[in-house]
C-alpha cells in the first residue's frame, strides 16, 4: 500500500508579511513563520513520517527541516515542488499587480486561464502537471508510512484541484494557510482520498492565528 501524503504549505516568509507576490524569489521565514514551522513539527513528530520532501526554496526548506528533525531525517529537495514561475510579476505588491497587469489579471482569473502563461512564466496547467507528477513519484518511492511534502500556495492548490477533479480555473476556491496540512490517503491507481483539508489545529494549539500574519497568544 502506498504511503499517506501530507501536503504542507511553507510557514510565513518575509515576502508574505510584506504583501509581495512570491514565485521563485528566495525569502526567509519571519518570526511568526518559525513559530508556525515549530508547531507543525510538534504535531507531525508522532505521525510515523518516513520521508520529507520540499521545494528547494528556503522558505519551504526551512519549514521542511523543522518537520524532518524529530524523525532524524533530512528534507529532500525536489524541483517539481517549486512555486509557480510568475515571471515579471515577481515581487510586486498587490496594488502594483492590479495597476500594472489589471487586464491580464482579469483574464487569468476567469475560465480559459489554464493555458494563459504568467508574463514570462508558467501556465497553471504546467504547474498542476508537475505537482501531480511529484505526488506520484513520492508515492511510488515508499511502501508505507507517512510522507510529507512542503511546497507553495499555487503549486499546492493546483495539485489539489487535480487530485479532487475540480476544474482548474476554480482552484482559488481552495485554501492553504501557512503550514496548513492536507492529508491524502491512497485509493489505488493514482487515486487519493482527502482525509483532512487545510488542517491548522496545530497553530491553534500553539496560540497562533492561521487567519492573520500576527501573533495571537494563548491566555
Amino acid at each position: 500500500m502506498p504511503p499517506s501524503i501530507v501536503l504542507v504549505r511553507h510557514a510565513e516568509a518575509s515576502g508574505n508579511r510584506e504583501g509581495r507576490v512570491q514565485g521563485r524569489a528566495d525569502y526567509e521565514l519571519t518570526e511568526l513563520g518559525r513559530a508556525q514551522a515549530a508547531a507543525a513539527a510538534e504535531t507531525l513528530a508522532r505521525a510515523g513520517v518516513v520521508a520529507v520532501y520540499s521545494s528547494p526554496l528556503r522558505r519551504a526548506l526551512l519549514t521542511a527541516a523543522a518537520i524532518a528533525g524529530p524523525h532524524g531525517l533530512e528534507p529532500l529537495a525536489v524541483d517539481c515542488l517549486q512555486e509557480m514561475d510568475i515571471g515579471e510579476l515577481e515581487g510586486l505588491s498587490l496594488a502594483e499587480l492590479r495597476e500594472q497587469w489589471g487586464d491580464w489579471l482579469r483574464r487569468w482569473q476567469g475560465p480559459g486561464m489554464e493555458d494563459l502563461p504568467m508574463p514570462g512564466g508558467e501556465t497553471a496547467r504546467q504547474v498542476q502537471e508537475r505537482g501531480l507528477r511529484a505526488l506520484g513519484e513520492m508515492a511510488g518511492a515508499h511502501g508505507s508510512g507517512v510522507v510529507v511534502a512542503v511546497a507553495h500556495n499555487f503549486l499546492l492548490l493546483l495539485t489539489l484541484a487535480g487530485v479532487i477533479g475540480a476544474p482548474l480555473h476554480q482552484f482559488r476556491r481552495l485554501r492553504f494557510a501557512h503550514t496548513g496540512m492536507t492529508w491524502l490517503d491512497p485509493r489505488g491507481e493514482g487515486a487519493w482520498r482527502v482525509r483532512h483539508l487545510n488542517d491548522t489545529c496545530h497553530l491553534a494549539r500553539a496560540g497562533l492565528d492561521p487567519r492573520a500574519g500576527t501573533w495571537r497568544r494563548s491566555a
